[in-house]
């Protein structure tokens, strides 16, 4: 698998990353990336614990309705990394989105909240790693959700973003317009 080419780095948040098996990437240039694939089972994991744990919350999205994207070029190489390094990892394909040419909504998350939810969910309150108890967690959750009005807000969002993973949700198809690379 390639390396992530040193232009993503921007730093700007102009370029994101979607993460999908290599048997997708064919279906993905021809139409785009659509927002109601089948989910893994993380994304259906965290929606039925968002859903449990909070059954009344609306959300300005729906989990299992929307494109996710990584928006820390350092934190797709570092998968890439685990990736070559060990077996047990999937190979995934990262598809290289420019965030100027989507047309549909955006919001920002802490997908590292998510997964404390899961791990609270399943495992208890011992279990989260960075937070004491779940009304921190949902708490957190709630205020890490930020609407998207240009790509400088994503660079923000990372910059602010200390100790979790950033995500980005779109609400609709990413065109094929938008797809600058695949890696």
């Amino acid at each position: 698998m390639e390396s992530i080419p040193t232009s993503y780095y921007s730093g700007t948040g102009r370029y994101v990353f979607h993460g999908t098996d290599p048997e997708n990437i064919d279906s993905i240039l021809d139409a785009g990336i659509q927002p109601d694939h089948e989910t893994g089972s993380d994304t259906n994991a965290g929606e039925g614990v968002l859903n449990e744990l909070i059954p009344n919350e609306s959300f300005p999205f729906d989990r299992t309705n929307v494109v996710y994207c990584y928006t820390d070029a350092n934190y797709v190489t570092e998968s890439i990394e685990q990736q070559q390094a060990h077996d047990v990892f999937p190979d995934d394909s990262y598809v290289v989105i420019d965030v100027t040419r989507i047309d549909a909504p955006m919001y920002l998350t802490d997908m590292q909240v998510v997964s404390d939810l899961i791990d609270y969910f399943y495992g208890g309150e011992d279990a989260m790693l960075r937070f004491d108890t779940i009304k921190e967690a949902l708490a957190a959750y709630r205020e890490s959700i930020q609407s998207v009005d240009s790509f400088s807000d994503i660079y923000t969002y990372n910059q602010k973003t200390e100790h979790g993973v950033p995500e980005l949700l779109v609400g609709g198809i990413i065109s094929t317009d938008a797809i600058v690379d695949v890696i």
